[in-house]
């Protein structure tokens, strides 16, 4: 088994439970405020 078959395994498994899968953002980004993760999360429901 290689390491990429246990990541994949892993997203198939989160995502079989409901859960958004982000992957890791490799720039600077300030203070996180332009990372996708980030801006999307105030879009929900919570304030």
């Amino acid at each position: 088994m290689y390491f990429q078959d246990i990541i994949i395994s892993l997203q198939n498994y989160w995502s079989n439970k409901g859960c958004a899968l982000h992957q890791p953002y490799d720039i600077e980004v300030g203070a996180g405020t332009f990372n996708p993760c980030t801006f999307f999360r105030v879009l929900g429901p919570e304030p």
